[in-house]
């Protein structure tokens, strides 16, 4: 049976050694938590630092499993200051079958055809209920028929479903992004003043 538990612990579980070269073990609280999951055969899948400023390293998110996993990365990204953590579980079901993906058709005439559905709709008759629940669900009704008529759900194919969603992200801006996680990357592995204001300045200047 699959056990996991994943999360942000907040308790510290990364070794490591301070700038003078001592040695900093991990808390009695996560020896504790190592000992609880540890009873449960449940094994830490990351032993690296999950968040990374310029005087610490900490691993306090982490993921406790009992399977084997076909893999597992710490994806440096500055979308916030913990990373991201990234792991690969195959697991086979009686009905294992690939997720079809769908997404919503957008566009002008999209919304066009949308402010055309909602004009013609008649809502007098919810002003007519002096229940205000009754009320809000005949409109919340009424208008998602018509997003849903004007913002159909396609499914797409898997080789356009590696394309960006958004289309304002062209591809000379994904290499810019990528830039960025570079220069972040640069920073967590080199800490210094001068790392940190190129990063700073290439995303300030990315993200204008």
């Amino acid at each position: 049976m699959l056990l996991l538990s994943m999360g942000d612990f907040n308790i510290d579980l990364y070794n490591s050694y301070n700038s003078n070269g001592n040695f900093h073990g991990i808390s009695s609280d996560g020896a504790d938590m190592l000992s609880v999951c540890l009873s449960g055969r449940l094994l830490p899948a990351y032993e690296v630092p999950t968040r990374i400023t310029e005087y610490s390293a900490s691993l306090i998110e982490n993921l406790f499993v009992n399977l084997e996993l076909k893999s597992n990365v710490v994806v440096v990204e500055d979308l916030s200051d913990h990373l991201i953590l990234v792991f690969h579980l195959h697991v086979v079901t009686e009905f294992n079958r690939p997720i079809k993906r769908k997404i919503r058709v957008t566009s002008k005439n999209s919304s066009n055809r949308l402010k055309g559905l909602l004009s013609s709709s008649d809502f007098s008759s919810y002003l007519e209920s002096s229940d205000p629940d009754v009320t809000a669900d005949f409109f919340l009704n009424r208008f998602k028929r018509c997003f849903n008529n004007a913002f159909p759900l396609r499914q797409i194919s898997r080789r356009n479903s590696m394309k960006p969603i958004k289309p304002w992200i062209s591809p000379g801006l994904l290499v810019s992004i990528k830039n960025k996680n570079l220069l972040y990357k640069a920073y967590l592995m080199h800490a210094s003043e001068a790392n940190l204001a190129e990063f700073r300045t290439y995303k300030n200047y990315l993200t204008r």
